[in-house]
C-alpha cells in the first residue's frame, strides 16, 4: 500500500528545491540519495538519474525534474510549497513534481517487495531540450542494450492514456533586398524584403501542406524610416503521426522566394501502437483510462521506435501558470496509478 504521508512529504520536499532548467544539480542529488537507500541499481549521467531492479527492465518509468521559471504574477513563494483546500501550490507541483513523486514512490515499493524489470529515468532540460532523457535514453539504449516492453512518460494527463503526440518543426523566412532610406526607395529601385515577405506568407494558406504554418515572429527595420536588407518570419508548424519534416520542409522551400532555415525538426510527431500491452496494462487496471492524442511536447518523442505512452497525475492546462497547483488526491491517485500497473506489467 502507498504510505501516503511519506508520498505528499516527498512531493512538498520537491517543491521545495528549485530545479529551473539548467539548475537541477540539487534535486538530482536529492534523488540519488533517496533511490540509493533502495538498494537498487544506480547510474547517475549528468543530472539524470537511473535506476532499475533485476537486468534489463521490461517497464520504465521515465519524467523530468526540472521547470520553467517561475512568472513576475505569482503571488506565492513559488518554492515554498502551501496547501490550501486540498491544493499543493508551487512551481512545478503540477508539471512534473507530482509524477516524479508518484513514481519515486512506486519504485520504492517494488524495491520492497523485490519486484523485477523495473526502472525509473528522471531528468533534466525537458523544458528546454538538452541534457535530459534525449541524452540518456539513447545511452541507455545503445550502449547498455536496454529495450523494455513499456514505457510510461510521467506528464499530467489526468491518469487519462496519452498515446501519441503532436511534433513541432520551426522555420524561418529570410527575405533579402536592399538597404536604404525609405524616401529613396523608388528612386534607386531598391527591393524591399519585406514585400517578398509578405508574398511568400500569403502563399502559405493555399500550398497543399497536411497542416497550416502558423507565422509568429517577424523581423524587419529597427527604424521606420528604412527599408531593410532582410526581413524574416518564424513559422511555428505543429505536426501529427504520419508527417514527414523533410517532406514538409521540401515542400515549402519549393514555393518560397524567401531562404528557408531549419530552426528546429527534433521533436518529430510520435505514437504508440493500439495494441501496445502497456496501453492494455493501464486500461486492464484503470478501466477509466482513456486513450487521447496530446498536443503538447514531451519526452514522449524520444522513445521512437518504443511503446511508450504519456501518463500521470495532474491536470495539463495548470502547467506553466502562475501559483501552479496540484491536489493532495491527485498525487495519491498517481502513485496508486503507477503501483497498479507496475504490478499489473510485471506480473
Amino acid at each position: 500500500m502507498i504510505n501516503c504521508s511519506n508520498l505528499l512529504e516527498l512531493h512538498r520536499a520537491l517543491i521545495a528545491i528549485p530545479s529551473v532548467s539548467h539548475n537541477e544539480s540539487e534535486i538530482a542529488d536529492f534523488i540519488y540519495e533517496r533511490l540509493q537507500k533502495t538498494g537498487a541499481n544506480l547510474e547517475r549521467l549528468g543530472d539524470n538519474i537511473i535506476a532499475w531492479l533485476g537486468d534489463t527492465p521490461k517497464l520504465l518509468l521515465n519524467s523530468h525534474i526540472d521547470t520553467v521559471p517561475p512568472t513576475n504574477d505569482w503571488t506565492l513563494d513559488p518554492f515554498t510549497p502551501v496547501l490550501k483546500d486540498g491544493k499543493v501550490y508551487g512551481l512545478g507541483s503540477n508539471d512534473t513534481k507530482g509524477s516524479v513523486a508518484a513514481m519515486i514512490t512506486a519504485f520504492e515499493l517494488a524495491a520492497n517487495q523485490g519486484l523485477k524489470g523495473l526502472a525509473i529515468l528522471l531528468s533534466p532540460e525537458e523544458e528546454t531540450g538538452g541534457k535530459g532523457t534525449e541524452v540518456a535514453w539513447p545511452w541507455l539504449r545503445d550502449e547498455r542494450g536496454w529495450a523494455p516492453e513499456g514505457i510510461i512518460v510521467g506528464e499530467p494527463t489526468e491518469l487519462q492514456v496519452g498515446v501519441s503526440q503532436s511534433g513541432l518543426l520551426v522555420l524561418e523566412l529570410v527575405a533579402s533586398g536592399d538597404a536604404c532610406h525609405a524616401a529613396n526607395a523608388l528612386k534607386l529601385g531598391a527591393t524591399n524584403p519585406i514585400f517578398l515577405l509578405a508574398q511568400d506568407l500569403a502563399q502559405i494558406p493555399h500550398l497543399n501542406l497536411p497542416t497550416l504554418p502558423q507565422p509568429t515572429v517577424l523581423t524587419g527595420s529597427e527604424a521606420k524610416n528604412q527599408i531593410p536588407a532582410q526581413a524574416t518570419a518564424i513559422l511555428d508548424i505543429r505536426t501529427e503521426p504520419g508527417h514527414d519534416h523533410k517532406r514538409l520542409i521540401a515542400e515549402i522551400s519549393q514555393h518560397m522566394k524567401s531562404e528557408v532555415l531549419v530552426r528546429s525538426k527534433r521533436l518529430i510527431p510520435y505514437a504508440c501502437p493500439e495494441n501496445a500491452s502497456i496501453i492494455k496494462s493501464i486500461q486492464s487496471v484503470l478501466p477509466k483510462a482513456q486513450a487521447f492524442h496530446s498536443q503538447t511536447m514531451s519526452d514522449q518523442v524520444h522513445f521512437a521506435g518504443f511503446n511508450a505512452v504519456k501518463f500521470g497525475p495532474g491536470v495539463s492546462a495548470r502547467s506553466h501558470t502562475s501559483d501552479e497547483y496540484i491536489f493532495e488526491h491527485e498525487v495519491i491517485a498517481g502513485a496508486e496509478a503507477y503501483w497498479a500497473i507496475c504490478q499489473e506489467f510485471l506480473k
